[in-house]
C-alpha cells in the first residue's frame, strides 16, 4: 500500500504528509515590568551578630568555688612538673671531678646499685647536664639511690 489512506465511504482520501516537529512545552515568556518591592523603603538591618545569652553573673559563693579551684589545679600541676624535671631529685653527698675523671667513671664508683647508663643519667638530671662532658673542678650533685 502506498502513502494514500483509504475513506470511509472507499475512495481515495489526501495523502499522508509528515507533521513538522513543534516543541510544544518550551516558550519564551516574557518578563514582567519591574515593580519595587515594599521592603525597598525600609531602612537597611542591623547586620551585627545578635547576642542570646546574657553575661554570667557569679555570686560570691561561684567566685570563691572557682578561685579554690584554680589554685589547687596550679599547686598540683606545679607539684607535678617539679618531680617530672628533677625538683624530686634527693641529693646523697657531691664529688669534685679530678683531671682525667668521666662522668661514667663517676657513676660506676658512686652509684654501684645502678647500670652506668643509668647512674650517668642520674648524675646529668641532678646536675642540669646538657651532655655527659664534665670538666676538672666542677662539684657534682650525687643523687640519692632508692
Amino acid at each position: 500500500m502506498n502513502a494514500t489512506a483509504l475513506a470511509l465511504d472507499g475512495t481515495t482520501a489526501r495523502p499522508l504528509t509528515p507533521r513538522p516537529v513543534v516543541a510544544r512545552h518550551l516558550h519564551a515568556v516574557p518578563q514582567a515590568p519591574s515593580r519595587r518591592s515594599p521592603q525597598a523603603d525600609r531602612p537597611a538591618r542591623d547586620t551585627r551578630p545578635v547576642r542570646l545569652t546574657r553575661p554570667v553573673r557569679l555570686t560570691q559563693r561561684g567566685r570563691l568555688a572557682i578561685s579554690l579551684v584554680v589554685f589547687a589545679v596550679v599547686v598540683l600541676g606545679w607539684g607535678g612538673a617539679s618531680t617530672a624535671f628533677g625538683g624530686g631529685v634527693s641529693i646523697d653527698h657531691s664529688v669534685v671531678v679530678q683531671p682525667g675523671d668521666t662522668l661514667s667513671e663517676i657513676a660506676a664508683a658512686e652509684l654501684s646499685g645502678v647500670s652506668v647508663a643509668d647512674g650517668v643519667a642520674r648524675l646529668q638530671l641532678a646536675n642540669n647536664l646538657s651532655s655527659p662532658q664534665i670538666e676538672a673542678g666542677q662539684t657534682l650533685l650525687v643523687p640519692a639511690l632508692p
